[in-house]
C-alpha cells in the first residue's frame, strides 16, 4: 500500500512489487500446470485428435522452423482441442460476479448486490 494519500502517486513500493510478482508466478504455475496436464491426456487417449494436431503442427512450423506467436494463433485445429480440454477440465470450477443492478433473466429476478455463480463444467 502506499505510504501517502497522494492520488498522483503511480509507482509502488518493493514490498507491492514482491507481493504481485509472487501472486502471478504462484497463480500462474497451478493453472498452467493443470491445464496442459489435461490436454496432454486428452490428446494421448485420442489417437486421431493427436494424428490430426501433428499434421497442422508439421504443416505450420516444416523442417522444424522457429515457433512465432503469429504462426500459433493461425493454429485452428490446436486451438479448438485446447478449448475442448478446457471444457472437460476447467482449472477454476466457477466464476463468480457481483450483480450491480437489479435483473429480470427468464422471468428470474436477480436483486442488486446478489453474489451470482456461473458452474464452468455446464457452459456450451
Amino acid at each position: 500500500m502506499r505510504q501517502d494519500n497522494d492520488p498522483k502517486q503511480t509507482s509502488l513500493s518493493d514490498h507491492e512489487i514482491l507481493s504481485q510478482a509472487m501472486i502471478f508466478i504462484f497463480a500462474g504455475y497451478e493453472t498452467s500446470s493443470s491445464t496442459l496436464s489435461f490436454f496432454f491426456y486428452n490428446i494421448g487417449t485420442n489417437p486421431e485428435t493427436m494424428k490430426n494436431l501433428q499434421q497442422e503442427i508439421d504443416q505450420t512450423f516444416p523442417n522444424k522452423a522457429p515457433v512465432l506467436y503469429e504462426a500459433l494463433t493461425n493454429m485452428d485445429h490446436l486451438d479448438a482441442t485446447l478449448s475442448e480440454s478446457l471444457q472437460l477440465y476447467p482449472v477454476v470450477p466457477r466464476i463468480e460476479r457481483l450483480c450491480k443492478k437489479m435483473v429480470e433473466i427468464g422471468g428470474l429476478t436477480i436483486p442488486k448486490g446478489t453474489v451470482v455463480m456461473f458452474p464452468i463444467y455446464v457452459l456450451p
